[in-house]
């Protein structure tokens, strides 16, 4: 993602009183905010009229309008506001979520568990399908845009990039190792690019990386040994490179729930040289992966252990 201009100072809202600001994009940027009842919000200001922002605009109240269904696991979007000073722009005002990201805590700790991937995994695919019946597509399920509620709950973040199923879109978007090849290669956005998405965030929050292409891309099995067959096999078929052979989002949220006991997500666990140790074995996992494609799968796994 581009980097936005400096920005000084945050608009004015009637009813809103504006903050830090706390992200930005190519044009918008994110700022913290609360109303008169106190509640802890963030407002995405949108220019319209800059580049190609009237057109991700469209594609994004598209998106917003689902959230009116009530999706738990979708960030609450509670109005949208016209700006005219000192641009016109529209105001998208929402929760915040302040716990965090999948990816804030995957840095930390290394990995999750096989149970907390359930916790996870299964409600962000579930929002997705329910995204996918209303015609609608994230584009960019990453983990940086899985944020963590107060009780360890995800919550999808950011609809900027959405779009209506079939409408075609110029450009690229998506968070490198998270987006579809096919889409990487030009192709339309698609239900299925989701599905790939979410097979990757899988992988990343197993792992701690996200996965490699397919063509070096060793099992799932043999990185992370403890994790459940069942899991390992809805993952890698999700992030098949061919999309008619991936599984649905539903299809995916079905096969993860069943594959092991969700287990809640906790924010951190260890101490540093234990997480580091986390990230050598991983990178010994799969340096034994490349280079073991003529050993069986039990040698391998043996040879983790150990290790």
């Amino acid at each position: 993602m581009h980097t936005a201009a400096a920005v000084a100072d945050p608009p004015t809202l009637a009813g809103y009183s504006l903050g830090d600001l706390i992200g930005r994009g190519s044009t918008a940027t994110v700022w913290a905010a609360s109303d008169r009842a106190g509640r802890d919000l963030a407002i995405k200001v949108v220019p319209v009229g800059v580049g190609d922002s009237e057109g991700a605009l469209a594609l994004e109240l598209s998106a917003l309008a689902v959230t009116g269904t009530g999706l738990e696991h979708l960030v609450t979007v509670h109005e949208v506001i016209g700006i005219a000073d000192p641009e016109p722009a529209l105001a998208i005002v929402m929760d915040r979520v302040r716990h965090g990201t999948v990816h804030d805590l995957v840095t930390t700790r290394g990995h999750l568990h096989p149970g907390e991937v359930v916790t996870l995994l299964a409600p962000v695919a579930v929002t997705a399908a329910r995204l996918h019946s209303a015609a609608v597509v994230h584009g960019d399920l990453s983990a940086a845009n899985v944020g963590l509620d107060s009780r360890g709950r995800p919550v999808i973040l950011d609809l900027g990039v959405s779009a209506v199923i079939g409408m075609p879109r110029e450009e690229v978007y998506g968070t490198p190792g998270f987006v579809a090849p096919e889409v990487v290669a030009g192709q339309p956005v698609t239900p299925s690019a989701d599905v790939y998405a979410m097979g990757a965030l899988g992988w990343y929050a197993l792992t701690g990386a996200p996965p490699p292409l397919p063509a070096d891309r060793p099992e799932l099995t043999d990185l992370v040994p403890e994790v459940p067959a069942e899991m390992a096999a809805a993952l890698e078929q999700a992030l098949h490179p061919d999309p008619s052979a991936r599984c649905s989002a539903g299809e995916l949220a079905t096969a993860v729930y069943e594959s092991a006991t969700a287990v809640p997500i906790t924010p951190s666990v260890g101490t540093t040289s234990e997480t580091m140790l986390t990230h050598r074995v991983r990178e010994l996992a799969r340096s034994a992966g490349d280079a073991g494609s003529a050993r069986s799968r039990r040698d391998r796994r043996e040879e983790l252990r150990s290790r």
